[in-house]
């Protein structure tokens, strides 16, 4: 389907098909014969006139009706007009003259003629008879005696004739063919071609190349003109510059006949022309110019050796001033970067210190780089130095740094991180203790639940192996493996507690001992008599009498100043509680001494009490320290895992501090270690 659709109605039906006459070529043609054509009526017959506007198009007029219209009326229109009519197919062109056709009824649209269309325009061929000679001979006159005779011996041939009749028909370039046919129809070389299509090319063909002829000519006046005023305004010499006006130009050339033989409006057009061309070719020889200076310049810059990232503007200017490329070749002539703008000299300059710097900085990260790989190498080596430490026994999980520190003097891998950045050895060693707890702690837990479920007992006396033993007995695989390691570390920290528990009990048995020596001494000195122990007795005079008592030997100094002032305060409240009852009278004697009675029973029960508390107090403390050992190793471990995080925080502050000063820590060091040594 061709795209284009059928030329609205407004355009009229102008496009119709011509008549088309065969003839034959061996025909004699007397030019003074008259044809027959049958044909419309001519505007004289008819009420229609048709009018032609400026632009060519063609309408027509009813005197009669006053009605206009662009299609042909039927009046007008020939047979063939009236057949192609009729039918459902229309022709059609498009904006570049190509012919379509298109039916209206299908809304079929081809570009070969259909064969129903073609088969009207054959039906409607134009046949010219010939006229029929007087049988009387006239006598000959030359005009009469002219005889056409039509053999062309190729189609070529015709198609030259043919259009030498057309030339001579002073046929135009914008005349249609109805128009060129009703010109030329009665004229003999019209049947040099023998079809109407072929007529309709060789029309088409010779007005193309008419067209194309005058064009031609049109160009080269234009040409010649366009060289000729080029030429003149090369003669202007130093006038002519990029503020040339037209006016000046026309004064210098008023009376040049070159200059009058153009038109003025075409002089006005080609000066114009001219002077963009003059105005672009001289901005470009400035841009050149500039382009080649900024080039002189930059190379100026990369050979003047002095000039670094950190030289200042006025600095680089001393320093190229004195570049022998930036000097006049000669004492009387000018380098042309002289007449460099100062805003080109700064821009140039900026970018050659940003090129500087950026290979400064380039060649600083690369040596950062190197030093980073070397502090990750030592790091590395420190911890295989730690792992073969691990396997010697020197580091276990309560190790301290100091115990390890005399292992590590005179080892290359502890000389080597000493001053680099990154972590320390010492974070290093406790890395490696925290990895060793994460390891230990499962393992002590699970070894623990099967202790306590079992009931194994660990006191001083018993030895690992029996430990082991027991454990193995009881003992089901689970998910973490015990070795022998981490259950001679459980065993050990079994063995603390149980001398830990055995000194406790031996601490108490000697309390208890302590405190019935103490009340002993104590019955010793309330038997006193000669000196009598009174609320005013001082332990230097008591001392002298109970020095030698076997109660006083078994105690020492200070427990016997405590024993003595406890005594003293008792006797002292004694008194105090006499002095206030013996205001109230015999009657209150009684009473009084059932309230001591009674007081003394009370405080012993006290004393008791407070004596079953304490024990009570110790035995839940010697429960309780079993957990806390545990609690506090659990402490120690988070606040080891605490320390290790915030110095995890710290190192990464400081990554992030010195990232900023291209300086990366030791995070990940494996993994960028690979990376480095990849890019490498």
């Amino acid at each position: 389907m061709n795209p284009w659709p059928p030329v609205p109605p407004m355009m009229g039906m102008g496009m119709g098909m011509p008549h088309r006459m065969p003839m034959h070529m061996n025909m004699t043609l007397v030019p003074t014969m008259q044809m027959q054509i049958p044909g419309p009526k001519t505007s004289a017959e008819s009420d229609w006139i048709s009018h032609t506007k400026p632009d060519g198009k063609v309408y027509y007029y009813n005197k009669v009706t006053h009605q206009s219209t662009w299609d042909k009326p039927d009046e007008l229109k020939t047979p063939l007009e009236k057949a192609l009519a009729a039918s459902p197919w229309k022709e059609y062109k498009t904006e570049d003259g190509r012919k379509y056709y298109s039916n209206s009824v299908t809304k079929e649209t081809v570009w070969k003629v259909p064969a129903e269309y073609q088969a009207i325009i054959d039906s409607h061929e134009i046949v010219v008879p010939l006229p029929q000679l007087d049988a009387v001979p006239h006598a000959p006159s030359t005009a009469a005696a002219a005889h056409v005779q039509m053999n062309f011996e190729t189609k070529e041939e015709a198609e030259v004739a043919f259009k030498e009749m057309l030339e001579a028909a002073e046929v135009g370039i914008d005349w249609t063919w109805e128009q060129t046919m009703r010109h030329v129809i009665n004229k003999p070389m019209y049947r040099s071609l023998k079809t109407l299509a072929e007529r309709k090319t060789a029309f088409q063909e010779f007005v193309d190349d008419k067209r194309r002829k005058i064009k031609k000519a049109e160009e080269e006046k234009l040409a010649f003109e366009r060289d000729t005023l080029f030429g003149l305004l090369g003669q202007m010499g130093s006038d002519l510059n990029t503020h040339l006006r037209y006016k000046k130009f026309s004064e210098t050339f008023a009376d040049d006949e070159a200059f009058l033989s153009i038109d003025a409006n075409r002089r006005v057009a080609l000066f114009e022309e001219f002077m963009i061309e003059f105005r672009k070719k001289e901005a470009e020889e400035k841009r050149a110019l500039r382009r080649e200076n900024i080039e002189r310049f930059k190379h100026i810059l990369k050979t003047t050796p002095s000039i670094t990232c950190t030289t200042t503007w006025n600095e680089a200017q001393h320093l190229w001033a004195s570049h022998p490329d930036f000097l006049p070749p000669s004492p009387n002539s000018v380098n042309p970067l002289h007449s460099m703008e100062a805003i080109d000299i700064l821009v140039t300059f900026e970018d050659h210190m940003k090129q500087l710097e950026a290979a400064f900085m380039e060649n600083l990260e690369k040596q950062r780089a190197a030093e980073r790989r070397v502090e990750r190498k030592n790091r590395d080596a420190f911890r295989t130095l730690m792992d073969r430490f691990i396997g010697d026994g020197v580091i276990h999980m309560h190790a301290k740094w100091k115990d390890v520190v005399p292992f590590l003097r005179g080892e290359k891998a502890l000389e080597d991180m000493v001053g680099q950045g990154g972590s320390s050895p010492l974070e290093l060693f406790w890395d490696v203790i925290v990895a060793l707890e994460d390891k230990y702690l499962p393992v002590r837990k699970e070894v623990m639940d099967v202790v306590r479920a079992n009931g194994i007992q660990v006191t001083v006396q018993t030895v690992f192996g029996d430990f082991e033993h027991e454990f193995r007995r009881f003992h089901r695989p689970g998910r973490h493996p015990i070795d022998h390691a981490h259950l001679k570390a459980v065993f050990e920290e079994l063995m603390v507690k149980a001398v830990n528990k055995q000194k406790e009990e031996e601490h108490r048995r000697k309390e208890k001992k302590t405190k019935k020596r103490m009340d002993a001494f104590k019955s010793v000195l309330k038997k006193l008599d000669d000196p009598k122990v009174t609320s005013q007795s001082t332990w230097e005079q008591i001392r002298i009498v109970v020095k030698g008592s076997e109660e006083y030997a078994d105690l020492d100094e200070d427990q016997r100043v405590v024993v003595f002032d406890k005594l003293v305060r008792r006797l002292k409240e004694k008194e105090q509680e006499s002095h206030s009852s013996s205001s109230d009278g015999e009657d209150d004697l009684e009473r009084v001494t059932k309230k001591r009675k009674s007081s003394n029973k009370d405080r012993e029960r006290g004393d008791r009490e407070r004596e079953r508390s304490e024990r009570g107090e110790r035995e839940r403390d010697h429960r309780d320290r079993d957990h806390r050992s545990r609690d506090d190793d659990d402490k120690r471990h988070k606040k080891r895992r605490s320390v290790r995080s915030e110095d995890e925080s710290e190192r990464g502050d400081k990554d992030r501090s010195r990232r900023r000063g291209s300086i990366p820590e030791d995070a990940n060091d494996a993994n960028r270690g690979e990376k480095e040594d990849g890019e490498l």
